[in-house]
């Protein structure tokens, strides 16, 4: 899965993948940029959120819960930065990326 360019420098960008079936599942994230996303957690309640701060996930959607988050930048992803996911079985990528308010919450 290649996921469009990020358009907004700083913005922050989490990845999610998520098996559709049970059994043995492996993924890896490749960067265009200087961006890491080479630290993985398992999404549970309270895990944390970025490789570079200690914000944890609070209330995290059922559907999110197992899946392999890729723990990377808060607000350091290049603009341009091109992120592909690659799973070795079946499985859904959720990309969500949260632009920088400027210190001012935005819809």
């Amino acid at each position: 899965v290649v996921l469009p360019p990020v358009a907004v420098a700083e913005a922050c960008v989490l990845l999610v993948a998520v098996p559709v079936v049970v059994g043995s599942f492996a993924v890896s994230l490749a960067s265009s940029s200087n961006a890491s996303y080479d630290r993985l957690a398992v999404v549970a309640e309270g895990v944390v959120a970025w490789r570079d701060r200690d914000h944890r996930y609070i209330g995290m959607p059922k559907y999110l819960l197992g899946g392999v988050l890729f723990q990377g930048p808060y607000k350091d992803v290049p603009e341009g930065t091109v992120l592909t996911v690659r799973p070795n079985a079946r499985s859904r990528v959720y990309a969500i990326v949260e632009r920088s308010s400027g210190g001012g919450a935005r819809a």
